[in-house]
């Protein structure tokens, strides 16, 4: 009948397995905030000033039980800092007052078991907000236009005028003060540089939807090589060194 290990010797190998399974966490959730810090310095030069959020996990109330807890993923300001964030949301449908319990972190500050399950809704999170911005874009211009027509009929384009015994194209004359107006050309052209700023956000958008698939893409990639890895070091199966690396 073989030996049975004693309770240390079993404790000092969990222990070893674990401290091989910790280093290897450690860097693939070292390289996944590298790829959001990445994505999210690329947002940030964008200067949106846009709050969305997307759903990345709900346990909805019933009515059975009327407590409900959400997850989500989303770009918000905490802190006077604009970034990706994380938030979780819970609550009570019956509750008088509407409370919530909530709580949101910049996406590297949350909980590393929060990070793992939201990093796969970040191109959604950044096409969300191409469309808040788009839906913005046209607001302003709408906006625009209004404030453009009452500045207009407040200050009225300039008709020009003669002083008598001066020549229209008298010197004096073009060194005189001419009244305060927006010309119908100067409407027609900051129309036309709203519409290329909106083509210019959504080319730039576009992008930063790419860098964050190549940055997703990267990310999957270096998490299968460190279960690879610690396959090999410790002989367990590739599943089973998967599941130990996403915990």
């Amino acid at each position: 009948m073989p030996e049975i290990p004693s309770i240390a010797a079993r404790v000092s190998a969990a222990y070893i397995e674990l401290t091989n399974a910790a280093d290897i966490l450690n860097v693939v959730s070292d390289a996944l905030g590298k790829a959001v810090s990445d994505i999210d310095d690329g947002l940030k030069k964008l200067n949106l000033g846009i709050i969305v959020w997307v759903n990345v996990y709900e346990d909805a109330s019933n009515s059975d039980d009327p407590n409900y807890y959400i997850e989500e993923i989303g770009y918000s300001k905490i802190s006077s800092k604009w970034g990706i964030t994380l938030r979780t949301r819970a609550g009570n449908e019956y509750s008088p007052d509407d409370r919530e319990d909530v709580e949101t972190w910049l996406f590297n500050d949350a909980p590393r078991t929060l990070r793992l399950k939201a990093i796969e809704k970040l191109p959604e999170l950044v096409n969300k907000l191409s469309q808040e911005a788009a839906m913005m874009t046209k607001q302003l211009q709408s906006r625009l236009e209004d404030a453009q027509a009452v500045a207009a009929a407040i200050n009225p384009p300039s008709r020009g005028f003669v002083v008598k015994g001066l020549a229209a194209n008298h010197k004096s004359v073009s060194k005189m003060p001419q009244p305060h107006g927006i010309s119908s050309a100067a409407m027609i052209e900051a129309a036309r540089q709203s519409s290329v700023v909106s083509k210019e956000m959504e080319q730039q958008f576009a992008k930063a939807a790419l860098e964050s698939s190549v940055a997703f893409k990267e990310t999957e990639q270096q998490l299968a090589k460190a279960a690879t890895d610690y396959a090999g070091a410790t002989g367990v199966s590739l599943k089973s060194a998967i599941l130990g690396v996403k915990k």
